[in-house]
């Protein structure tokens, strides 16, 4: 009997182990998925400065898609740096869409980067050649994303 009442006193202590183990793990695991949405936040914030600080440094990148000029009225190293600097941009977004698709950018975080891309990058005709162009080179499931938001 004794031994009876010591087996059934074990298992409900093994028991509340499992169950506060599992409630351990739960916790650490929501702990885990903030800070790696944190992280990602950040490095997007990263990324966006770069950008806007290539524009400081080169106010054409700036003037270049916001002004509908053609490419006749920049030099050829400006056509050139404009190009890139749309790519860059698109590749980050690329890169903030990945990220919101793996779950480590909280949706209102991907919403506010892709109201960038709508409200901004793909209101200009030049850009929207460019993606055009190189549209091939992102991933697909971002490249179906931007092109859904040019028919729109």
């Amino acid at each position: 009997m004794r031994i009876e009442r010591l087996a059934a006193i074990s298992e409900i202590v093994s028991s509340i182990a499992i169950v506060a183990t599992l409630a351990y793990l739960a916790v650490q695991t929501q702990q885990n998925t903030k800070t790696l949405q944190a992280s990602a936040r950040q490095a997007s914030l990263d990324s966006e400065l770069g950008l806007i600080y290539s524009m400081i440094e080169n106010p054409v990148l700036y003037t270049g898609p916001l002004i509908e000029l053609s490419d006749a009225d920049y030099t050829e190293r400006e056509v050139i740096q404009i190009t890139m600097f749309e790519i860059a941009s698109f590749r980050a977004r690329e890169n903030f869409w990945l990220q919101y698709q793996d779950g480590a950018l909280a949706p209102e975080v991907w919403e506010s980067y892709r109201s960038v891309l709508v409200d901004s990058i793909l209101n200009f005709e030049r850009t929207q050649k460019v993606w055009n162009i190189y549209v091939d080179q992102f991933d697909s499931g971002f490249a179906a994303e931007v092109n859904s938001l040019l028919v729109d």
